[in-house]
């Protein structure tokens, strides 16, 4: 009987525990989908969702885009208990190696719940490999484990995954992620942003909190960010809070590793740390790719054996060069490490002792344990908050009521209560700064990863430093910053390793304008500068007092810049003392040199009056380079090697003179210690030496120039001194060219009878401003200047001004000035006409005024099938930002590559009132009877052609070619030309192609060309008209129509009857200035999907629910999305054939995918 028993309960407990196995999940697919447009596919139910996951693995069915619009639910129950008590129902993973998962699948926000897996297979999570995208996503109350390649969304991924929320129990042997556990799979190309993982995650080899394991080789790039664990991580070897490993080989773009938190308890063997197990750069790629390790965060505690790290267990330096800079971070959480190594950051094993890690501003706040000896001790809480100013920009005190991350820093976009400046830092709305606190709030957190697209600052009021502050100069990337004229006084700044200056070095432009730094104190290391230490510059309308130091024994230092790699530096004024009298290096009142030796940045229109002093290398304004034009110098200037009045070792100096004291007993030089290319200078500078090793009165040594000289020039020309018994140069190089030089008593330099013989450079001190000494003068008569523009009275004015923008000494300050032509100008037919900012790449930035005049028969013969840079044929040949109004432009014949009457290449460029009269164009790329290509934005208003146009791609009868990215208008024009191109293509009445049209307005435009005008469904059209092609043409008007005074009238204030029959009878202008159109807001009306039809490259574009959806051949493709104000609100590259874009706002938006683009509504 206790036998029949026996198997009785035997047999009721197989049969319970083989009832209690779970069994695939029953839903049903759905034959077909509810909401579905192409690939395009909203899952509405569990049923729904059963038939995406049977199109995943169906090569017929591959690369859709579903969205989630409902939570499903697997199971119900306490996941936690799973491990043994399985729920009901088991997941079947989708997709793997030999069968891949091909979707993109946006979860909207929406959970999964319930998922349980139990395998002792490969690949295993909701999607086992997945070859696609998943984001915006929940996945809730699971549990997942399996053998290799484990993760809640997926085992592994080929692509991107963005925005998941996961709160589960993962299990696995090797990477195993709670996210993923090998993003990038195959394709070794990691994305991972936005992911926060909860629960718990074990395995032995490649843990991590978020995902096992990722490697960039060979890619263009990517990394992982704003990622957060709160869960807990054990394994046994590379065991990170976020990620198991993570390694990098020959990168092709930048790759990032930032903005990562963890919380969870770490816990494994070897190489253990609370961010990353290990971080490994192999070789160098490209050599522009950079690394941004930063704002890394660990607040949970780290145990392991060796390779202990609060924020690495181990970074592994490779082969690679260039080893990234660990920034801005902090370990908060308690490390503890039995064997070696442990630390508190993280531990470093390069490749060779000769590659270096930096770490900056990171601070360690928790207790360190080695072998259960303390390394470190805790930091006391009540000492924290000081640390957040030390830890850069982006980082606040956590001082709320309500502690957001436990009184540990916080970043500023986790702070509901910080306030920036006024202003959204933009062009057009730049943060304003009005007071101290507005100052100070500058300081701390412009350098900021919030603020990184939001560069433009303005000052709107004088401001007065608390000395007692001590001013940090923040690295920044590309700034503007215009003073508006003010003033900031009494800037302490004091770094006595670094630098100090009212920015700190950057790799990015800095512009900075209209600003007077008043009575500064500033006292550096290795740099000290009034307004920037190091990288490129372009500042206007300087002033600078004080007092400016570099104390390092190598340090430099200049009244404006310390060390300068690229730009110009124009209308300066230094009235600081500069000095490094500790050092070896180098001092300027306006830079302290340059990087290179070819470096040469512009000074242009600076006066010096400070005393510069320095044991090495100084001049009045430069101590090394650059590119020096219309320079005074009156300040003293104190060396021991090479020392000038001007410059130390100079390459370039013109239109400069020299009237401070000079003292030194190395390369002593009135002007220059040392110089290749000088013309137009003079020194009358006291000279103090006892035993130079060189002196000369102008220059102490000339070296030999090698480059190019304009015809009839010498290297070294109109150079004057003041007799002082010095020679004019104490040596010279063979084969160095000097002619017209002389030198004066101090009486016969006063003498005006003997300024008029000296070159046109100088000019009698009319205004006795220069103690009676020579001024300098300028090739045109006036100033340059908006209210005394320089005048161009005929045409050898008007050859000077073609020369001197080609002129590589001198074009920066002849470029962007203001000029009026006070009559016109008739060119034999003989003559050829070189284009202004001709074969440069520096663009005219001025204001050119015709004044209603004409320039006849230009002649401009260039390849139309050269290069860009040296066939753009036009009056000017390359404009940025310029300013052309009222000139003609008659009978001339211009041919080149960009080819136009006025300009041949604009960009940002203003084009009012100018006309071309019969002119022949021919344009090989680019052919326009105004403008050749635009570019960027441009402005176009009250112009018209008469010209023929011809060329062979895209010629228009105003601009050949648009290629926009702002708000543009073209208006109140016409075109009366011929179009004589055979070829329809690219050939309009206007223009002849236009790229993001979206961004175009034209307004009150005619032609009587019979070819098409350029009315574009995509732009803003308003009164455009064209003549009647042929009695079928039901839009055009007649010719009876376009001459009536009633046309005239119905064109605008703009235009005229042409009563005299000046224009054949057809319209005139009126002269009349008529305000920009005013634009209503832009409203979404459309949702409809828009297909681009172009051979291989056909992709969709719609949106649901305010995210624009691409789908097509995208993988790795570049995509961008502009507002209809042409600013980008969105970039980045596709990581699978379908791409989501969530847009903040509604409205009207531009997408491009490489040459093309889409306009698409977002409601």
């Amino acid at each position: 009987m206790n036998k029949f028993a026996l198997i009785i309960c035997a047999l009721f407990f197989y049969v319970g525990h083989v009832l209690a196995e779970p069994v695939p999940w029953p839903v049903k697919p759905a034959k077909t989908f509810f909401k579905q447009s192409g690939n395009i596919v909203q899952i509405t139910t569990p049923e729904e969702f059963a038939l995406m996951v049977k199109y995943a693995t169906d090569s017929t069915k591959s690369n859709y885009y579903f969205t989630l619009m409902t939570d499903i639910v697997i199971n119900e129950g306490d996941a936690s208990t799973w491990g043994k008590n399985p729920p009901k129902y088991k997941w079947t993973s989708v997709g793997d190696t030999t069968r891949p998962a091909k979707l993109s699948l946006n979860g909207n926000g929406h959970t999964i719940s319930g998922l349980y897996v139990n395998s002792e297979d490969d690949f295993q999570g909701l999607f086992g490999y997945l070859d696609g995208g998943v984001y915006n996503l929940n996945i809730v109350n699971s549990f997942i484990k399996g053998r290799n390649f484990v993760g809640s969304a997926a085992g592994a991924m080929a692509s991107s995954v963005h925005k998941i929320f996961v709160d589960a129990i993962v299990e696995g042997n090797n990477y195993v992620g709670g996210v993923v556990g090998y993003p990038g799979y195959a394709s070794d190309a990691v994305s991972v942003n936005q992911c926060i993982f909860k629960g718990s995650v074990k395995g032995r080899g490649h843990v991590g909190g978020i995902f096992g394991y990722g490697s960039i080789f060979y890619g263009d790039g990517g990394g992982v960010s704003e990622c957060d664990n709160y869960g807990s991580v054990y394994g046994g070897q590379t065991v990170g809070g976020i990620v198991g490993g993570f390694s990098v080989d020959v990168p092709e773009s930048s790759v990032y590793f930032t903005k990562l938190r963890n919380y969870g308890t770490v816990s494994g063997n070897k190489y253990v740390g609370g961010l990353a197990g290990s971080f490994g750069i192999g070789r160098d790629g490209d050599i522009n790719a950079k690394y941004n390790i930063s704002l890394l965060r660990n607040m949970g505690e780290i145990i392991g054996e060796s390779y202990v790290g609060g924020l690495i267990g181990n970074y592994g330096g490779g082969q690679a060069h260039y080893l990234f800079d660990l920034e801005e971070s902090y370990n908060a959480g308690r490390v503890s490490g039995e064997g070696y190594p442990t630390a508190s950051l993280y531990n470093f094993s390069p490749y060779s002792s000769d590659r270096k890690d930096t770490i900056i501003r990171c601070f360690n706040f928790a207790e360190t344990y080695y072998q259960g000896t303390l390394l470190e001790e805790k930091t006391k809480m009540s000492e924290i908050d000081k640390y957040a100013d030390s830890l850069g920009p982006n980082y606040l005190p956590d001082t709320g009521d309500v502690k957001i991350n436990g009184g540990y820093p916080i970043l500023l976009s986790e702070s509901r209560d910080f306030k920036y400046l006024k202003g959204s830092g933009t062009k057009n709305d730049p943060f304003l700064i009005s007071s101290f606190d507005d100052l100070l709030l500058f300081n701390k957190h412009s350098g900021a990863i919030r603020y990184k697209d939001k560069e433009y600052y303005k000052q709107t009021a004088d401001i007065e430093w608390n000395a007692q502050e001590n001013w940090k100069p923040i690295p920044v990337q590309e700034i503007h910053y215009d003073g508006g004229g003010h003033k900031i006084s009494k800037l302490r700044s004091y770094s006595e390793n670094g630098c100090a200056a009212f920015l700190d070095a950057t790799d990015q432009p800095a512009y900075v304008d209209n600003l007077v730094l008043e009575d500064v104190d500033i006292r550096g290391g290795t740099m000290a500068a009034g307004v920037l230490c190091s990288g490129p510059l372009y500042a206007s309308n300087i002033k600078v007092s004080g007092s400016i130091a570099a104390m390092d024994r190598v340090g430099n230092a200049g009244g404006v810049i310390a060390f300068m790699w690229y730009g110009s530096i124009i209308n300066v004024v230094n009235e600081a003392d500069v000095s490094a009298e500790l050092s070896t290096g180098m001092a300027g009142g306006i830079m302290g040199r340059t990087r290179y030796a070819g470096d040469k940045p512009i000074i242009c229109n600076v006066v010096n009056r400070g005393t510069i002093r320095t044991t090495l290398n100084a001049g009045g304004i430069t101590g090394k380079g650059g590119v020096i034009m219309n320079a005074d110098n009156y300040g003293s200037v104190f060396a021991d090697g090479h020392v000038g009045g001007i410059s130390g070792l100079a390459t370039v100096i013109s239109n400069s003179f020299n009237r401070g004291e000079v003292v030194g007993e190395g390369v002593v030089g009135g002007v220059a210690g040392s110089v290749e290319l000088a013309y137009g200078v003079y020194n009358a500078g006291r000279i103090v030496t006892d035993y130079p090793e060189v002196v000369g009165a102008v220059f102490a040594e000339i070296e030999r120039y090698y480059g190019k000289l304009d015809s009839g020039r010498t290297a070294i020309q109109y150079a004057y001194h003041q007799k002082d018994g010095f020679p004019f140069a104490g040596k010279i190089a063979s084969g160095a060219g000097i002619m017209d030089t002389a030198s004066f008593t101090h009486e016969e330099f006063i003498d005006k009878d003997v300024v008029k013989d000296m070159n046109r450079t100088f000019a009698a001190d009319e205004k006795h401003v220069n103690d009676g000494y020579p001024v300098i003068s300028y090739e045109f008569d006036g100033e340059g200047t908006a209210e005394k523009p320089f005048l161009i009275k005929g045409k050898e004015d008007l050859v000077m001004l073609s020369r001197l923008s080609l002129d590589s000494n001198r074009y920066a300050f002849y470029t962007d000035k203001n000029y009026r032509l006070t009559q016109d100008i008739v060119f034999d037919s003989s003559e050829t006409w070189t284009p202004i900012s001709g074969w440069r790449r520096d663009s005219f930035k001025g204001v050119f005024d015709g004044d209603g005049h004409v320039i006849s028969n230009l002649l401009v013969n260039l390849d139309p099938s050269g290069s860009i840079t040296e066939s753009k044929a036009a009056f000017i040949a390359n404009a940025s930002g310029a300013t052309i109004k009222n000139l003609g432009i008659k009978n001339a014949n211009i041919r080149g590559r960009y080819a136009a009457a006025i300009v041949a290449d604009a960009a940002d460029v203003k084009i009012v009132n100018c006309w071309n009269d019969h002119s022949n164009i021919y344009g090989g790329s680019r052919g326009g009877g105004i403008v050749g290509s635009a570019e960027s934005s441009i402005l176009l208003d009250r112009c018209f052609n008469t010209g023929t146009i011809d060329g062979e791609y895209d010629i228009g009868g105003l601009i050949g070619e648009l290629s926009l990215k702002e708000r543009s208008y073209v208006l109140n024009s016409y075109h009366r030309g011929k179009l004589a191109k055979k070829s329809s293509s690219g050939k309009y009445a206007f223009y002849g192609f236009v790229r993001l049209s979206p961004l175009l307005v034209q307004q009150n435009l005619y032609t009587t060309d019979s070819l098409a005008s350029n009315v574009c469904a995509e732009c803003t059209n308003d009164n455009i008209y064209h003549l009647k092609r042929n009695e079928k043409d039901s839009t055009g008007l007649s010719e009876k129509e376009m001459k009536s005074r009633d046309f005239a009238e119905r064109l605008g204030e703009a235009f005229a009857y042409d009563s005299l029959g000046s224009n054949d009878g057809f319209p005139i202008l009126s002269g009349k200035e008529v305000p920009l159109p005013v634009l209503p807001e832009d409203t979404a009306t459309a949702v409809k999907p828009e297909v681009q039809k172009s051979g291989k490259l056909n992709f969709t574009v719609a949106v649901l629910n305010r995210d624009i959806v691409l789908q097509g051949e995208l993988l790795g493709k570049k995509v961008a999305v502009f507002d209809v104000r042409g600013a980008k609100v969105w970039s980045g590259m596709a990581q699978a054939n379908a791409l989501s874009i969530p847009m903040e706002k509604p409205g009207i938006y531009i997408v491009r995918y490489g040459r093309r683009t889409s306009k698409i509504a977002v409601r």
